[in-house]
């Protein structure tokens, strides 16, 4: 489970992974050793509309015998390119729990549950034992991994007495420090913690904890804990007997907001005032979707959404929920719903509700909606008089973040929406019309500064290494605001939130740990230590113009306040309280440009609000009253104008209002100087070491390689059609997968009895090497349903294929650029050996061995690929995809090859309405017509064409345009609705030969993505092709497709 979600926006790119791999499978069956055009053409036709029923290929054989052609065909291959890997581990989860076999006449092979996690080559990593938990640490850490122990042990007692656990809980918890971005989560497979060292930034988090370490081990401590659950007879508890691992994700296979809910409540209770539900930024979203009386239904509350923002809305909605469930039903409802997911995990958290609350979920969501409403016009009633600004610029879906003044009448701002892409605008003060200035992403909490004399914009944001998937480090750029040209300040310097100071320098903030400090970045890129404290969580540097004051916004101990200190001392440690308030956090400020005063933001009485310091006077005032959040205030030039951001429901709106303190509500200075009072400097330099006792130990991977998961298979085979139809009858096996914490080794094996004889399947991946190598060794049966040419005579019988098979495989995919684009490239090669050979009913050979091996390259290429939030399809880029199967040897056949290259263009041209075009063109070289499925490449409503050796070309253009974002669904029955859309699409082949033909097709269809219990996507389509050539038309429909 993740931490923390996007809160603002502001926090990731909003790209799909278009690396998505469509490949076009080669069924492991379809060779031919002795060519048979006509039968092959036969069979592919006659078969076509099941290829179509079953969304994968058929498999092919040709094989010669004393005069007899035997073509054989098999259903083996059931994953095909159009079943994703997650709706391939749904079928093999249900099959697990249910003891199921395979099909009839079909093999089967393990499905790798486990992914191997290629991490910076060199890290050491060491292991300090608890009573319930391994810190396995990354060199650098022994006093972070002491700390994160103490506060996981410290809390183990109260989150079990919620959750129920009963101290059942073994896990490790993986510490890295080679990531700048934070976050940390839990996982079943295998079940572990990973946690960042580093500290998530920005205010999607409550900023009163004691520190980073504090919030995000106990938030994740509790997914161990529902994770672990245990009480009594249960479907879980019997699946745990051969698996935890998956039993653990049976306890988690619930809707994303009880989990997450559960976990930010149970944070909520640890350090008084602390924790996400008393966090202002937090409730302000949750509170803001009451603006029109009607809230978020239970299905919105704790599924995850897709296209409505807040993106994470499941984190409110959850934890405000299970704060009701626990208020209304008793601090041991969350032990009822966690009981009846351990008995029965497959009947939808509807049933859960109805048994812990003895209530429908319908009515359960009237009650909670009718509660939370009493409360919040109570509090909107109390807040008085509320702010009148002016409407800049916003939008429902629009985020605008960070406005700086550059003269008068024109503002820069941070923004994003769900057709604008993210980055630098410039806008009018007048009439809110935006200029681009340059698409970039930023970090967290979208801080950015202007430089001296307001030419560049000075930020940061996160690269993600080329070769490293999971790490992510700060950099500092700056954006010449006459060009929009992007410059690199720092390489890999782990600096965030720069500032030009008066005399030039530029200072940020650099990462170490959980931690910070303040260091001068020079023109080489280099940063030199300037403020350093042991526990220092510095936010913002703050230059005043004019003077030698930098005012500097940290947070220390979970006391987030104002401090400062001279230009001309940095480094002399004479850090001197300034403003900081009891019980309320400052989130952010800037400076007039007189440098008289200070704009900041503060949650005084629970809401964000932006407040003033007049430095000549020293006095105080709260400028904003909003029932929901306002922020980062900015003051114009003239001192005559304030812009500030305020919240609305899916809206983050530019405001502005006229800058007079004479209608602002005056605020007692003293109320500031909390900080004067609490024991700051200790606990600057405060040292823990709650474990210095234990000696860690290094860490071994092959310790932690024990089976994971130990599973029955059972294989069954269809009945004999007629005596000659051969059978491999009943057979049964175990299986077994695993891998280390660190996912350095992933493994899998699997033992089969059948026939009196032993078959089974190894495999292996190491990923210590950036090629990530894989082998895996099979020796399988396998029935086939064969057409048998003997002279004049054709017959079908069912046959025996012997295979041996050994594979090597390696893949590396490198990140080329990711930041409002991606460019991306991933190369792949495999080298497999097949043995093959047919044998009837009593093992007797009806063919000789064929052996052959086949090198298999792919190549995946990504360039400028885009796409915003409610874009089904990218708006932007370009990408190929090249795949080959080449055979090097063929030991009694001939020697086959075929390559298949696809290109697509995406245009922008409509974007604003979320529309996306799409060209495509694709070629397909073979001298062989059955080494690939080629379905997907034939024009839609044509899958019973024939697609010959030689050399095909195809191309189209598709237009996707969504109709209807609904984002809600059914509670009892556990469907999501995500996104209603049309589409129509235009597509021409043309086939090799002397009798070359060509086929087209164009046509329309209709759209409905959707999810299942919480997890499972789908994309179901109805759609007309007419069919020129015929002049005809052809309706399908589509489960999950991959249509080229």
């Amino acid at each position: 489970m993740s931490l923390s979600k996007e809160k603002t926006g502001c926090e990731r790119s909003e790209q799909r992974d278009f690396n998505r791999r469509r490949i076009p499978l080669r069924a492991g069956v379809m060779r031919n050793e002795a060519q048979s055009h006509f039968a092959s053409t036969h069979i592919q036709r006659k078969y076509s509309r099941l290829i179509r029923a079953i969304s994968a290929p058929l498999s092919f054989s040709v094989v010669s015998r004393v005069g007899k052609t035997i073509l054989s065909r098999s259903l083996s291959d059931l994953s095909g390119p159009r079943l994703s890997a997650l709706f391939q581990r749904f079928l093999f989860l249900f099959g697990f729990v249910l003891v199921t076999g395979s099909l009839p006449s079909a093999s089967a092979q393990v499905v790798p549950l486990y992914d191997v996690i290629y991490r910076p080559p060199g890290l050491k990593y060491s292991v300090l034992r608890g009573d319930h938990f391994d810190i396995i640490f990354e060199r650098g850490l022994r006093e972070q991994a002491s700390e994160t122990l103490f506060v996981l042990e410290s809390t183990l007692a109260g989150t079990d007495t919620l959750i129920g656990a009963g101290f059942n809980i073994f896990m490790p918890v993986v510490l890295n420090k080679f990531n700048d971005r934070a976050n940390g989560y839990v996982t079943s497979f295998p079940f572990k913690q990973e946690i960042a060292a580093t500290s998530r930034k920005g205010r999607g988090l409550s900023r009163r904890h004691p520190s980073w370490t504090f919030i995000v081990a106990p938030h994740e401590a509790v997914h161990a804990a529902q994770a672990e659950y245990e009480s009594g007879a249960g479907v879980v508890g019997i699946v745990k007997t051969f698996s935890p691992d998956f039993a653990r994700s049976l306890n988690m296979f619930v809707p994303p907001g009880i989990s997450e809910g559960v976990a930010v409540y149970r944070e909520s209770q640890l350090t008084e005032g602390a924790g996400r539900l008393h966090h202002p930024f937090f409730t302000m979203q949750f509170r803001a979707a009451f603006e029109n009386g009607r809230g978020w239904s239970l299905a919105q509350m704790l599924e995850s959404p897709s296209f409505t923002r807040p993106l994470d809305r499941f984190y409110e909605g959850g934890a405000h929920f299970v704060e009701y469930l626990v208020e209304n039903f008793g601090d041991d409802v969350i032990q009822r719903l966690s009981r009846w997911q351990f008995r029965f995990p497959f009947l939808g958290f509807g049933a859960n509700l109805i048994y812990a609350t003895d209530t429908s979920p319908s009515k359960l969501s009237r009650s909670f909606r009718n509660w939370f409403r009493e409360s919040e016009r109570a509090r909107i009633s109390q807040l008085g008089e509320q702010t009148k600004g002016a409407l800049l610029s916003g939008r429902k879906g629009h985020v605008n973040r960070r406005p700086h003044w550059l003269n008068d009448s024109t503002l820069v701002v941070f923004s994003l929406g769900y057709n604008l892409r993210r980055g630098f605008y410039r806008m009018d003060a007048h009439n809110g019309t935006r200029t681009l200035i340059a698409n970039t992403t930023i970090t967290e909490d979208a801080t950015f500064s202007l430089n001296r004399d307001s030419t560049a914009i000075l930020y940061s944001r996160y690269e993600r290494d080329p070769f490293v998937v999971v790490q992510e480090r700060a950099n500092v750029f700056s954006t010449d605001l006459a060009s929009g040209k992007i410059s690199r300040y720092s390489t890999w310097s782990h600096a965030i939130n720069p500032i030009e100071t008066n005399s030039g320098k530029i200072l940020a903030l650099r990462n170490d740990r959980q931690f910070n400090s303040v260091v001068e970045v020079d023109q080489n890129g280099l940063s030199k230590l300037v403020i350093d404290y042991e526990r220092a969580d510095f936010v913002s540097l703050l230059p005043r113009p004019h003077t030698d004051s930098l005012a500097i916004l940290m947070n220390v101990k979970g006391h987030q306040a104002l401090f400062v200190t001279s230009l001309s001392r940095l480094g002399k440690a004479d850090l001197l309280p300034w403003i900081g308030f009891e019980g309320a956090s400052i989130y952010d400020a800037t400076w007039s440009k007189n440098g008289r005063y200070l704009i900041f933001t503060a949650d005084l009485n629970d809401v964000q609000n932006v407040y003033v310091s007049d430095e000549w006077t020293d006095r105080m005032w709260r400028l904003t009253n909003v029932p929901y959040g306002a922020l980062e205030g900015a003051l114009s030039p003239s001192n005559s104008t304030l812009a500030y951001v305020e919240y609305r429901d899916q809206r983050f709106d530019l405001m502005t209002l006229d800058f007079d303190l004479n209608s602002a509500l005056e605020i007692d200075r003293d109320l500031a100087r909390h900080t004067e009072d609490v024991p700051w400097k200790t606990w600057l330099v405060e040292s823990y070491d709650y474990y210095g006792h234990l000696t860690p130990k290094p860490y071994r991977g092959l310790k932690y390689l024990k089976p994971r998961m130990i599973y029955p298979t059972v294989y069954l085979d269809a009945p004999r059609r007629q005596a000659v139809d051969a059978r491999m009858g009943f057979g049964i096996g175990v299986a077994m997968q695993g891998t280390d914490p660190l996912q350095e080794w992933t493994y899998y094996g699997e033992g089969i009895l059948r026939r009196s004889r032993l078959w089974g399947e190894l495999g292996m991946q190491w990923g210590g090497n950036l090629l990530r190598p894989s082998v895996r060794y099979s020796n399988r049966p396998q029935t086939i349903n064969a057409i048998i040419h003997d002279g004049s005579t054709t017959t079908e019988q069912r046959l025996i294929r012997r295979r041996r098979e050994a594979s090597f495989g390696i893949r590396v995919p490198v990140t080329l650029e990711e930041n409002v684009f991606r460019s991306s490239i991933t190369g792949s090669l495999s080298i497999n050996f097949r043995e093959d050979q047919f044998v009837d009913d009593n093992f007797q050979a009806l063919t000789r061995k064929t052996n052959r091996a086949t090198l298999s390259p792919a190549l995946i290429f990504g360039y400028k690929i885009q796409r915003n939030v409610r874009d089904l399809t990218p708006n932007n880029g370009v990408r190929l995809r090249l795949f080959s199967d080449i055979d090097v040897s063929v030991d009694g056949g001939s020697l086959e090859r075929a390559f298949i290259g696809l290109g697509d263009v995406y245009l922008p041209f409509l974007s604003r309405f979320n529309t996306g075009l799409r060209f495509n063109s694709g070629v397909v070289v073979q001298n062989n017509p059955s080494i690939f499925n080629l379905d997907f490449f034939k024009p839609r409503g044509r899958e019973d064409i024939f697609i010959p050796k030689g050399t095909s070309y195809r191309y189209g253009f598709t237009a996707t345009q969504p109709i209807l974002y609904i984002d809600d669904g059914l509670f009892l029955l556990p469907v999501y609705f995500k996104a209603a859309y049309v589409y129509g699409f235009a597509e021409h082949l043309i086939t090799p030969g002397p009798d070359s033909e060509e086929y087209s097709s164009f046509g329309f269809g209709l759209g409905l993505q959707l999810r299942l219990f919480y997890t499972f996507d789908f994309d179901l389509r109805l759609e007309a092709a007419y069919l020129p050539e015929n002049k005809s038309w052809d309706s399908a429909y589509w489960v999950n497709s991959t249509r080229y």
